[in-house]
């Protein structure tokens, strides 16, 4: 298999092999300024850079930005989808949040392993991961380590 880094473990007893896969699942989603302004009900987050389409457009970002959870949860969907709820006990996700994301844009997440590391506890996998807009331009850069 090529792209996969395979690792060892026992079962029942025996050896037998399970490959790292060398991606995370890709994720999309689309933004609207509806959906912002329900996050913004929902966090009680009303910056007027997220929630007045007024105010927004004679600011430096010449429009309404979403709030950085919003794309940072298309990537928190690929985790979840390559290893279901484990993930949720032992990861550790270190972002940047370097453009923002627009109503409009459509945000994809993705991520490719740089390493893994074994210990008593087993693998941790580290993927280098990222939201880019549908422009190709990123919106969101960083890590994430993984138990597996």
């Amino acid at each position: 298999m090529a792209g996969l880094k395979v690792r060892a473990f026992m079962k029942h007893g025996k050896k037998a092999t399970r490959a790292t896969p060398s991606s995370l699942p890709t994720s999309s989603l689309s933004i609207t300024q509806e959906q912002i302004n329900r996050y913004a009900q929902l966090s009680n987050d009303f910056n007027p850079l997220h929630v007045d389409v007024e105010f927004a457009g004679k600011s430096i970002f010449g429009g309404t930005i979403a709030h950085g959870t919003i794309p940072l949860a298309c990537l928190l969907h690929s985790l979840a989808a390559l290893c279901g709820e484990p993930w949720l006990k032992g990861a550790h996700v270190s972002v940047k949040f370097i453009a923002p994301a627009r109503p409009g844009n459509v945000i994809t997440a993705q991520g490719k392993l740089s390493g893994q590391t074994a210990d008593q506890d087993g693998i941790r996998a580290v993927y280098d991961v990222s939201c880019q807009n549908q422009q190709g331009q990123s919106i969101i850069v960083g890590t994430a380590e993984i138990a597996l």
